[in-house]
């Protein structure tokens, strides 16, 4: 992902010092447990209550969070 970042986060330059290859860093699921302490994560827990439903689950899941099943009408 990093190789291909321009591609897979095109946007990326806007908001992060470096762009695309700086947002994708290692792509390493769970790096943010060694960086975030436990009132940060309590400050996040604390701003998610003020999203709605679907906002806070795009949030924690992104864009699968917003998909209906299928069976639903």
């Amino acid at each position: 992902m990093k190789r291909d970042a321009e591609m897979v986060a095109p946007g990326a330059h806007f908001g992060f010092r470096g762009g695309p290859r700086t947002f994708i860093n290692k792509g390493t699921n769970g790096r943010w447990r060694d960086v975030l302490t436990a009132a940060d994560l309590d400050l996040y827990r604390q701003a998610m209550r003020y999203l709605p439903e679907d906002a806070a689950g795009w949030m924690e899941q992104g864009q699968v969070a917003l998909r209906q099943p299928e069976w639903s009408i």
